[in-house]
């Protein structure tokens, strides 16, 4: 077998000249001198022949030990070399099964990285796995040219910067060239950044993640990750930014041998990370990632996307000091307004044809041709529109042409609005009428509320976990979402995810329209979930929560953030982080915040910083407590209600 024949020709590099190997040939010889023969013979000579054994012995001593620490060291870089090489999968197999300690070990300390499922394959992602084949042809040579240096506009330039206004197909599109690199081998990580996913919504987890799937996506490069791993995770789990990038990623990368193959780095939607600790941080992110990249010996090659004219983009130009080190940047907008137009006509009529066979769309041919057609034009190019038009549409078949021509229906709200408010709106206006959202105060509080969850919350719940965080009735938030399946996917069990900008529009003050009973009123319903964070901690938290003995520390418990995940429930979790983010943002005179805070600090205060310590967030404590100080400036009353 290769590893066999590997181990053997490295084996035969320790010369049988050498003094171990001669001291072999020496003690044979030694051996054959002993006397034997009769008992009188052997009294005789015992003396002499105790001497020879003992240093015999200390000279078997001496080559065990030579033979222990060069083997293995021959070994272990055979089996190095041979990974490396490997092409088959079986053999990978027999390796581990000869030497499991050898990758036990090593997924050991991989495994202890805190990490968020932020990769491209993630789940979270499958709003952004849409990519049909045959369209954005010109943006995919376009990046193609760039990860492979070709032509004078991309040379010298590791950094690449997509720019788009909300849905134009910016994650879509990273998301796509991500697995393309992949599939070539190419990618080393990715990070799709996401404001309603806890873990992917923050810096927090960036570099162990990063580190991580360097880790198991380039085999040469594995065992310096492990060994820095080992190293940073002796200094505590959990340690600032600019300690994880040098440690987990910077240092690693500047070792690898600079005739190393290119390798890619994907991060998207940078704008939809929300620091409440530090709104520098992200651009902080940008620098030190740029600046360990740019310390790699050979080459290393970064696909960020993000909104134009914002911090994430500022942040990108300015990690550049030098004139050499450009970026190439690709606005979506720029783009061949013909191309553009030609890619949502394909996308509207493949995903027409897909949301066909679950439900004839019941129009002819030619009329949904014409369809595509004005859709397509009324778009100005947003894919997310196209797929919202079609779902929509795709919702009930038999009334398609109505539906779509409400749709399509005045146009001057829709130049006002923009064509993707207008269609939300619209989605909203038939799912709830205005009417009715006016004058049935039970109907507009049930929508407010659905509404306000989906656009507030910082992690994706269903409907049966917003029961227990919130006591929002099951059926209640059924009753609304069902109505909007075409901007939030979810069942009963799994609120996947609303399209962000759709969430994004139910918040935002529009200058010039007034959206009535669709605008939510965040600043009451922040109120409602930090209640409801308030109540599930107080009834919920308990000491002890993962049942281990008096005097356990947290680092001596194995996997424990499994550990933690079993024993504390998600909605607990999400409580305990994100209470006071909600707290912070509601009305200070709301007196079921403050009858829920009060009851809080009295009976579960103590609890909680007992989890959190447990989940590993004490960072987050002391901000917590300083949100809630900045809320109430007449918080002195609180206190002195609470010592009394």
């Amino acid at each position: 077998m290769g590893f066999l024949k590997c181990v053997t020709a490295s084996l035969y590099t320790i010369r049988a000249s050498s003094t171990p190997c001669s001291q072999v040939k020496e003690l044979r010889s030694e051996a054959e001198k002993l006397h034997t023969g009769p008992c009188w013979r052997r009294c005789i000579y015992s003396a002499r022949d105790a001497q020879t054994l003992k240093d015999m012995q200390a000279k078997v001593t001496h080559i065990i030990r030579f033979f222990q620490v060069n083997c293995l060291v021959v070994i272990t870089q055979a089996m190095d070399q041979l990974i490396e090489r490997m092409s088959q999968q079986s053999e990978l197999l027999i390796i581990c099964c000869l030497f499991p300690c050898w990758r036990t070990g090593r997924d050991d300390v991989l495994e202890r990285l805190p990490r968020a499922d932020a990769g491209y394959r993630a789940s979270t992602n499958n709003s952004k796995s849409k990519f049909l084949p045959g369209t954005c042809k010109e943006m995919f040579e376009r990046l193609s040219q760039w990860v492979r240096g070709e032509g004078a506009d991309v040379e010298g330039r590791f950094i690449c910067h997509i720019s788009g206004v909300a849905g134009a197909g910016k994650s879509t599109i990273a998301r796509e060239f991500a697995e393309l690199q992949d599939k070539d081998g190419g990618l080393a990580a990715s990070f799709f950044f996401a404001r309603d996913v806890a873990d992917c919504s923050s810096t927090r987890l960036f570099f162990p993640t990063l580190a991580y799937q360097v880790a198991r996506s380039q085999g040469d490069i594995c065992s310096l990750i492990v060994d820095a791993a080992r190293k940073h995770l002796n200094r505590g789990q959990s340690q600032q930014m600019q300690f994880e990038a040098e440690a987990l990623l910077t240092k690693p990368l500047s070792l690898v041998d600079p005739s190393h193959r290119r390798i890619v780095f994907v991060v998207d939607a940078l704008d939809e990370c929300v620091e409440p600790m530090d709104r520098s941080l992200p651009g902080t992110l940008v620098e030190l990632f740029v600046g360990g990249a740019r310390r790699a010996r050979f080459p290393v090659k970064i696909l960020f996307t993000s909104r134009p004219l914002d911090a994430v983009e500022t942040a990108i130009y300015a990690s550049i000091d030098s004139l050499q080190d450009k970026i190439y940047s690709l606005d979506l907008s720029k783009q061949s307004p013909a191309s553009v137009l030609e890619d949502v006509k394909l996308f509207q009529v493949g995903d027409w044809l897909a949301k066909s066979i679950r439900g004839p769309i019941v129009v002819n041919h030619q009329h949904r041709s014409d369809l595509v057609d004005r859709l397509a034009e009324r778009s100005e190019g947003l894919m997310v529109y196209a797929d919202t038009a079609v779902n929509y549409l795709g919702e009930y078949p038999e009334d398609v042409e109505d539906r779509a021509e409400y749709l399509l229906s005045n146009p001057k709200r829709c130049e006002l609005l923009g064509p993707l408010n207008d269609l939300y709106l619209k989605v909203l206006e038939i799912a709830f009428p205005r009417d009715n959202m006016e004058n049935e105060e039970p109907l507009r509080d049930r929508v407010q509320t659905m509404l306000g969850t989906i656009a507030l919350l910082r992690d994706r719940f269903s409907p049966n976990d917003l029961y227990k965080l919130l006591s929002t009735p099951t059926e209640t938030s059924v009753s609304v979402l069902r109505h909007l399946r075409s901007v939030v996917f979810f069942d009963r069990n799994d609120l996947d995810a609303a399209f962000r900008p759709f969430s994004q529009f139910v918040v935002d003050l529009h200058p010039k329209y007034d959206k009535g009973p669709y605008l939510v009123n965040t600043v009451r319903e922040h109120g409602r979930i930090a209640a409801g964070c308030l109540d599930t901690l107080v009834s919920s938290l308990h000491q002890n929560p993962l049942h281990l003995a008096s005097g356990t520390a947290r680092s001596g418990v194995a996997e424990v953030e499994r550990r933690v995940a079993a024993e504390i429930p998600k909605h607990v979790r999400y409580a305990c982080l994100h209470w006071a983010g909600h707290l912070a943002q509601s009305d200070q005179d709301s007196k079921d915040v403050y009858a829920a805070l009060d009851k809080f600090a009295k009976s579960a205060l103590l609890r909680w910083v007992e989890t959190m310590a447990w989940m590993g967030r004490m960072d987050s404590v002391t901000v917590s407590l300083d949100r809630v100080v900045a809320w109430q400036v007449c918080l002195w009353g609180f206190f002195s209600r609470f010592g009394g």
